[in-house]
C-alpha cells in the first residue's frame, strides 16, 4: 500500500545510501580515467569493477569515465589514504566503490594492493 511506503524525499532509494559529499573529505581531484590509468595504473581494477557490473555500454567505455578520490573521514585523511573512489560517467551514472581494511599483508608488511592517489598540478 502506498501509505505504508517509505518517504523518500531527496535520498536515493536504495538501501547503500552514502553520506552527502559534504561530509567526505576530497582526495584527489576528477580527472579523466585514461589520465588516471597513465599516473596510476592500478586505478584498473576500479574501471573493472564498473565493466563487471554496468549496465550500460557506455560506462565499459574508458573514454567516458572521470574518476576522483575521497576520504570518508578526517582519520582516513590524516593517514593520506582515500577509502572511496568514485567514477562518473558521461550518461550521468555514478559508481562507487570503497575500500575496506588495509592493503599491508600482515605476515610480510608487503603492499598487495595499493590505493591509488594522485595530484593534478
Amino acid at each position: 500500500m502506498m501509505q505504508d511506503a517509505i518517504p523518500w524525499g531527496n535520498q536515493p532509494r536504495t538501501l547503500a545510501w552514502e553520506p552527502l559529499d559534504s561530509q567526505h573529505i576530497l582526495a584527489c581531484p576528477r580527472i579523466p580515467l585514461e589520465r588516471a590509468l597513465r599516473l596510476c595504473p592500478s586505478v584498473q581494477r576500479f574501471h573493472d569493477k564498473v565493466v563487471n557490473n554496468a549496465p550500460n555500454e557506455c560506462c565499459h567505455q574508458v573514454a567516458n569515465i572521470e574518476i576522483e578520490a575521497w576520504y570518508s573521514c578526517p582519520t582516513d585523511q590524516a593517514k593520506g589514504i582515500p577509502d572511496i573512489y568514485k567514477l562518473h560517467c558521461s550518461c550521468g551514472r555514478c559508481h562507487v566503490s570503497f575500500c575496506v581494511g588495509g592493503s599491508r599483508n600482515p605476515v610480510t608488511g608487503e603492499v598487495t594492493h595499493p590505493r591509488p592517489f594522485w595530484e593534478v598540478r
